[in-house]
């Protein structure tokens, strides 16, 4: 698979499709995110719904037992924009990663949001595993970290 493109919404939730659809909520403009549960997450595009919209950026909202609404964005992101795109109220802190994780016109930003829903997922079916997680950098950092290397990989 050539992994340095664009990706389309049905080939990243092919990719989560083994994970259990109370999970994992599938892939979604920026304007209908749905509310998420404690455990779920979803995989979201930079366009709005609408004829003629094409995004073409992806970012993963999660919904953590342990550190609330989590927001991967490979070109970092603000609170602002977050609220923009998610409007739902929450008493639990939200944790995003400011800094940019890869080049302004990489197209890993896919890969970088089905590999964080990965790490999600496999955090809410392992209590266990989330209590251990000292916070929510190691989300980011090994997501970062391993994606960078995927990265440089496919470019030998």
């Amino acid at each position: 698979m050539n992994y340095n493109r664009a990706f389309y919404g049905w080939e990243l939730n092919d990719f989560l499709s083994c994970y259990s659809p109370n999970l994992y909520l599938g892939c979604f403009p920026r304007d209908k995110i749905p509310k998420l549960l404690h455990g779920q997450c979803c995989i979201v595009n930079s366009a709005k719904s609408g004829p003629g919209e094409v995004g073409v950026h992806w970012m993963c909202y999660a919904q953590s037992y342990l550190f609330g609404l989590m927001v991967l964005d490979s070109n970092g992101t603000d609170i602002k924009t977050i609220r923009a795109n998610y409007p739902y109220k929450s008493a639990q802190f939200c944790h995003y990663n400011v800094e940019t994780l890869t080049e302004p016109n990489s197209s890993y930003c896919g890969l970088y949001s089905t590999f964080f829903a990965t790490l999600h997922y496999s955090t809410q079916t392992n209590k266990c595993l989330e209590q251990d997680v000292a916070n929510s950098r190691l989300y980011f950092g090994f997501a970062g970290c391993w994606l960078a290397n995927l990265a440089k990989f496919n470019k030998q």
